[in-house]
């Protein structure tokens, strides 16, 4: 806690370019250290006790977030809902709303 607490302190002195650095080599660490267990984790794979499955048969569910970190990300989030809409899927956005003007719309979604 008091390591995320730190990293939020310190990012809006880091600039921004250097935080996408630092995010691709970190993602780049991950990968390669976690290559055997990305996508699924098999530990993961069991069914909990009374499991009755997923709705209409389905053999997985799949779930998209996305960190909106900026106000050109804010710009972006509706074409995205739109887009994920039109396809049938729902997404959850999260927002730093400290960082910018969060519009009603996204805020309260579609």
């Amino acid at each position: 806690m008091l390591r995320l607490m730190a990293f939020y302190a310190v990012k809006p002195f880091v600039p921004r370019a250097l935080q996408l650095y630092l995010r691709r080599r970190r993602s780049q660490y991950v990968l390669a250290h976690h290559l055997h267990e990305w996508p699924v984790d098999l530990k993961a794979n069991g069914k909990p006790r009374g499991w009755q499955g997923w709705p209409n048969q389905r053999k997985f569910a799949l779930v998209l977030t996305h960190d909106v970190e900026s106000a050109r990300g804010v710009q972006l989030t509706p074409p995205v809902m739109d887009l994920e809409s039109e396809l049938g899927f729902r997404s959850s956005f999260n927002f730093v709303a400290e960082d910018y003007v969060v519009p009603r719309r996204c805020a309260i979604g579609w």
